[in-house]
């Protein structure tokens, strides 16, 4: 059978929901209970090795310690006197303004860093190139800064660091400059959304502006082209004035500082004060080779029938999803039909796919341990709930009993559960990776049981957001289903570009935000091109993307109209009209080899092309070898256009005008007249034009 339009997704939409609307609830409410409150013994799994391992994933190259730099692939770390990089390059471009500043005040009057001993070198924490470290110290009056940097492989740079009093003493400010050359910081995104402030998608990406906010555990300063990342897991010791103002951006005209306030009122410290932050310059890894030879779809289900196996092997699918029913138990890692399951699997193989069944981010009470565990593992204050019932979500219940889940966190064992009972699946049932919905996010969690949260100055208790060890969890995951092995792991991850946890998957699938919205007048009204470019791109963040298409607010055409001019191919919907629409454009693709042609987007190919109407219109193109070009074209405005046209200016680039052209779809020629290929564009319906010149 084929699941109903939009419904399996709809498990990542209610905890969307549940964040970025804010709606908490005190049913089911997990304690924020200590350790000794519970009375559970250590599960089987807890500490389990699987998935660990000292050794460099590919596509990634070890990591080289010289002197006072660390560099990974793409990618360069260069220390002065503070734990702080002075200078990150990436892709050859030196992000930074000037060196990463910590400001600090003492008795009226600003102090400034000094060496307290030699500077260390970098040095390699692992024979095979996983990490490196570097440790610096200085002062400031009577205050210490001293710490350590860890950049590991894959480029994510770890800074653990204290300030420490020479006595006890007074310090009146304490703020982190991070200062991003403006060139490189025209986008922006942080995470989370906060709906209890009035926050909905896209609020949380765009164009680059003044911000001032509360703490958030993720922010990217960016372009089209990469950015720096800036995250941490926690605001402990953190004492803004006004909260809302913990985090500013503010833009010049040669720089975009990311201001820290760490301590912008006077505190008094007679004892080291511990931080650990984190930054990531990206993209962080090489572009996938064969991304756009891959056709992901679904949804399998134990009643498919061969012949649907078949054809969507015909129309060239290449991944198949099953559906979260397969285990019966929502988020379980057993197959509620062991041997059906592994029968399907082997035909899927057998038409020469690949299959990755779905593994949620909560524990069902249905699940045979959550009597024992769930106190343990799951979020705390409770604020998502996904329930199974006639009432709700019932079209499940052909394969599922009635259950609700919880969302887990995993810096408890659950980690470890999740990771071995995916490892089981593969040896047992022969799958080749895993969707994860909502894995790869850290959710705010102050459930002391697994130690997340912390109790401030005033006895409140604070939330912490475990980075860390979703980060631990996913690369668990990759070492399990090894890229150059085809593992895949799909990350549905909407709204939250938590690029340390992200550089280990295969692709995200975002968007799903948008079903609480109000239908448009278009899809720009709701997503501006920035915040697509900022959030949703992929080329800026070095991790593939697939847009989930939703159906409402937006629909497939103005998903593909704006994602295409991106080098972004929509998810189709799961039915066999949407599964053929979306494979004609994978199909063309495929045949002109787009992964092996230069890609020219519609923001930096102004000089080469003109346009009939170019405040409607946006153009951006591939070139191959022979010089031909594959053109995604876009009429972005409410009216259709019956006169539209493209034309290549002559350059260095294209020497002669346009002699040929046709839909690469239909294969229909286009007219091309003095060298300008003639169209009729509807509004938000794209088209794909092979050229020759």
């Amino acid at each position: 059978m084929e699941v109903p339009q939009n419904s399996w997704p709809l498990i990542g939409l209610v905890l969307v929901l549940a964040v970025s609307i804010g709606c908490h609830s005190d049913q089911n409410r997990v304690r924020t209970a200590a350790p000794a409150d519970l009375h559970s013994t250590v599960p089987p799994w807890a500490g389990s090795k699987v998935g660990r391992s000292d050794r460099v994933l590919h596509p990634w190259t070890p990591v080289v310690a010289d002197s006072h730099t660390i560099s990974c692939w793409g990618r360069e770390h260069r220390w002065s006197g503070l734990p702080f990089p002075e200078q990150i390059t990436s892709q050859g471009r030196q992000l930074l303004s000037r060196p990463i500043d910590v400001s600090v005040s003492v008795a009226g009057r600003s102090l400034s860093w000094r060496p307290d001993g030699e500077a260390g070198r970098a040095q390699r924490t692992s024979d095979h190139g996983t990490a490196a470290r570097i440790h610096r110290s200085t002062t400031a009056g009577p205050l210490t800064l001293s710490g350590h940097a860890t950049v590991e492989y894959d480029g994510m740079v770890r800074i653990d660091f204290e300030i420490t009093p020479a006595k006890r003493v007074e310090v009146e400010h304490l703020a982190i400059e991070i200062p991003v050359k403006a060139e490189y910081a025209t986008l922006y995104h942080y995470w989370p959304l906060d709906g209890r402030r009035g926050e909905r998608t896209p609020a949380n990406s765009g164009a680059m502006k003044p911000i001032t906010s509360h703490f958030r555990p993720l922010w990217w300063l960016g372009n089209e082209d990469g950015g720096l990342a800036w995250f941490a897991e926690s605001d402990q010791h953190w004492t803004p004035v006004a909260s809302d103002k913990c985090i500013e951006v503010i833009p010049g005209p040669d720089e975009v500082v990311l201001r820290l306030r760490v301590w912008d009122r006077p505190i008094v410290i007679d004892r080291p004060k511990r931080f650990t932050m984190g930054l990531m310059a990206t993209p962080v890894r090489p572009w996938p080779k064969d991304w756009h030879q891959q056709h992901i779809t679904g949804s399998v289900f134990y009643g498919n029938d061969m012949a649907w196996f078949d054809e969507v092997a015909r129309v060239g699918a290449t991944i198949l999803q099953w559906g979260n029913e397969w285990s019966g138990i929502h988020a379980h890692s057993a197959p509620l039909r062991p041997d059906d399951f592994l029968r399907i699997n082997r035909e899927i193989h057998r038409r020469g796919m690949r299959v990755v069944p779905y593994f949620g981010f909560e524990i069902s009470d249905a699940h045979p341990h959550y009597d024992r565990y769930h106190q343990e593992v799951r979020v705390a204050p409770f604020y998502h709930r996904f329930p199974i019932s006639p009432t709700e979500n019932p079209w499940y219940l052909e394969y599922m009993p009635p259950q609700t889940s919880y969302a887990v966190c995993y810096r408890s064992h659950w980690a470890d559960y999740l990771v071995e009972g995916m490892a089981n699946m593969k040896r047992d049932y022969e799958i080749d990776g895993v969707y994860m919905d909502a894995t790869t996010s850290p959710w705010e969690c102050s459930n002391s049981a697994h130690g997340c949260g912390y109790i401030a100055g005033n006895g409140a208790i604070r939330p912490t957001f475990p980075i860390f060890s979703v980060r631990d969890t996913i690369r668990r995951i990759r070492t399990i289903f090894p890229e150059e092995s085809g593992g895949v792991m799909l990350a549905h991850n909407s709204t939250c570009m938590m690029i340390p946890t992200l550089s280990f998957v295969t692709c995200t699938m975002n968007g799903e935000s948008y079903v609480s919205e109000v239908r448009p007048k278009n899809i720009l009204e709701l997503m501006s091109l920035e915040v697509y470019r900022a959030e949703y791109m992929a080329h800026n963040w070095g991790v593939p993307h697939m847009m989930l298409s939703i159906g409402d607010p937006i629909t497939e055409k103005e998903l593909l109209a704006v994602g295409l001019l991106h080098d972004v191919v929509v998810r189709d919907e799961l039915g066999p009209a949407s599964r053929a629409h979306i494979a004609q454009y994978k199909r063309v693709f495929r045949e002109f080899r787009v992964d092996e042609a230069e890609w020219f987007p519609y923001w930096r190919n102004e000089h080469l092309i003109t346009l009939s109407h170019p405040q409607q219109m946006k153009v951006s193109f591939y070139r191959d070898a022979r010089n031909e070009v594959l053109l995604v074209v876009s009429n972005l405005g409410n009216e259709g256009l019956d006169d539209a046209w493209v034309a290549f200016e002559k350059s260095d680039t294209f020497s002669r005008p346009l002699s040929w052209a046709a839909n690469a779809i239909s294969a229909e020629a286009v007219p091309v007249t003095d060298g300008r290929v003639n169209l009729r564009l509807p509004t938000f319906d794209p088209r794909l034009i092979k050229a020759r010149f």
